[in-house]
């Protein structure tokens, strides 16, 4: 395969460059390092907020830009400013928090450098000891700049999820956009093993969005991308990329979308691909 054209590599991070430990193996450092070296571009498209993704990007020498949120809000390293910022409604913030405390689910709302939440339950230790490098804030939702929130997160057993999501597609329509995740677990011990997690963005807010809004201010054509991924939020950033690889242990929708499969994310799947085929 001659993928010698490429000039940007996408990675997700939970579930694809960082194995069940949340830690990016020396080897796949390394390798991100060589494609730097190359002069090709590598940039970082999670779920994440910024804060629980610079200490990857720094590890792996990444200088120029993530974008986090699941493409909501796209972060320039080195001039520490915003590129792009695509922010939920305010109505729609202060909706699933009224829904968070009525029907008592775990919530976070993901603010460009923050993560907020009000609730402190078992679930809440469950997902930090899950997450130990999560930053986020325990404080009163009602304080907060709901103006400034890019996504919603519930953590929720998979029939709620499904039925939420029914629930806030009819009453928001088109200005939503929602995807279920994996809890990305394999420990037994998990109390989170059982539970997905629901993300609530604004209807432009998506990993394919902020790759080609990325992809458009570099100049980089999107043909000469390369893309990383395992879950549903991957699918559009893996639709759209030049080159889409599919990790070992991703879930059947991102197999079924990518034109490749690497490795799993435990078996360094994308130090694999790329010391194979980019360098």
């Amino acid at each position: 395969m001659d993928i010698k054209h490429i000039q940007l590599v996408a990675i997700d991070l939970d579930g694809t460059l960082l194995n069940s430990k949340k830690t990016c193996s020396l080897r796949t450092q390394n390798a991100i390092q060589a494609v730097l070296k190359t002069g090709r571009k590598v940039c970082f498209v999670t779920g994440r907020g910024v804060v629980d993704t610079a200490p990857f990007a720094q590890q792996c020498g990444l200088t120029e830009h993530i974008i986090t949120a699941n493409g909501a809000y796209i972060w320039d390293i080195q001039n520490q400013q915003v590129l792009q910022q695509t922010g939920l409604d305010a109505d729609i913030v202060d909706y699933t928090i009224q829904l968070s405390r009525s029907e008592k689910m775990f919530l976070w709302l993901f603010a460009p450098h923050n993560v907020h939440f009000e609730t402190s339950d078992y679930l809440y230790q469950a997902v930090m000891d899950k997450y130990p490098d999560f930053t986020s804030d325990h404080c009163n939702l009602d304080t907060i700049d709901n103006k400034n929130v890019l996504k919603s997160l519930f953590i929720l057993q998979q029939n709620k999820a499904l039925e939420l999501k029914e629930r806030l597609q009819q009453k928001y329509g088109d200005r939503v956009y929602m995807i279920i995740n994996s809890a990305h677990t394999a420990d037994p011990d998990d109390a989170t093993k059982e539970l997905v997690y629901l993300e609530i963005l604004h209807s432009e807010s998506n990993k394919g969005n902020g790759l080609e809004h990325l992809c458009e201010y570099y100049g980089i054509p999107l043909e000469n991308t390369l893309a990383f991924g395992d879950e549903d939020n991957d699918i559009e950033m893996l639709q759209i990329a030049g080159v889409s690889v599919a990790m070992g242990n991703a879930n059947k929708n991102a197999v079924d979308t990518a034109q490749h499969i690497t490795l799993t994310n435990e078996e360094d799947g994308v130090a694999h691909f790329i010391e194979k085929y980019l360098l």
